[in-house]
């Protein structure tokens, strides 16, 4: 619901909007769960599972395959922009520069607008608006680099 009230999100078009509330519902899917009592290792690398899951779901559900492939971009990507702003980057492979992330994906800046509506969304919902705010300056530099390319 939190991702309708960012300015990221309401500058996205009809379509990209859906396609982007489809990325938040399915980004961490993939994250391993357990019982209450039991301790779960923090998972890095859950955005394999979780875009698979998305993808096999919004077959299922007739979507297009441009729309499926930008979701699983979305979610491949997610947290690599907030990883950099927070210079807490811990794959060194996803150490991307601005022009690295536009290239990653074929440079389609679809992807990238819907990628930060619902990174933020993310953010938000982890460390909350303060904790975003934190990063915004950096988190919004970098995506304003990709946009004016």
């Amino acid at each position: 619901k939190q991702i309708k009230t960012f300015s990221e999100f309401e500058r996205l078009s009809s379509k990209e909007k859906q396609i982007a509330l489809i990325a938040v519902l399915f980004h961490d899917m993939g994250k391993p769960t357990g019982d209450r009592s039991s301790e779960i290792p923090r998972d890095f690398e859950h955005e394999i599972p979780s875009a698979n899951l998305a993808a096999a779901y919004m077959s299922k559900w007739g979507y297009f395959d441009e729309d499926i492939e930008t979701v699983v971009q979305v979610i491949l990507n997610d947290g690599i922009v907030s990883d950099i702003a927070r210079g807490k980057v811990r794959d060194k492979s996803k150490n991307l520069s601005p022009q690295e992330l536009l290239a990653k994906v074929n440079g389609n800046k679809e992807i990238i607008r819907i990628l930060r509506a619902v990174n933020r969304a993310d953010v938000v919902a982890t460390v909350g608006e303060s904790g975003f705010n934190a990063i915004k300056e950096n988190y919004d530099s970098y995506f304003d680099q990709i946009e004016s390319s």
